[in-house]
């Protein structure tokens, strides 16, 4: 059934870091290397092995298919992890900018602060993602 919503293409997409997607890939093969390991053995620690490592290999999938953040006319989808995604809508937000930690602070116009931890972001993109946020400060 066709629920009428539209997807619209991002304007840009700001890709992970490739040293992230690399470290998540050798952990994952590492478990699953593991967990075959055991379960070739019969041991029962095989089963217990391969359940992280199916969900870690998942996940590992997710981020290579996935960016970090997709960036649309009226708002930012952030998803640094298959389990943490944030959609934030542009017409909120009053002021952005980095603190020393290099976390993405957002200011909403009723005054709340929001700290976003960047991540996995690749370093050489994030003025662009900076520069598609609404303002900085």
């Amino acid at each position: 059934m066709d629920n009428g919503k539209i997807e619209e293409p991002p304007l840009v997409y700001i890709p992970r870091n490739p040293l992230w997607l690399v470290i998540s890939l050798i952990l994952s093969v590492i478990f699953i290397y593991f967990s075959y390991v055991l379960l070739r053995d019969m041991n029962p620690l095989g089963f217990l092995f391969f359940i992280p490592a199916s969900l870690l290999a998942f996940h590992t999938l997710w981020i290579f298919l996935n960016p970090f953040a997709g960036i649309y006319k009226d708002k930012i989808e952030i998803k640094p992890s298959l389990f943490h995604q944030k959609t934030r809508y542009f017409i909120d937000i009053s002021r952005t900018g980095l603190d020393k930690k290099g976390d993405l602070i957002l200011e909403y116009k009723d005054g709340d602060n929001e700290r976003v931890h960047l991540f996995g972001i690749h370093k050489a993109h994030l003025n662009a993602l900076l520069s598609a946020l609404p303002s900085n400060k």
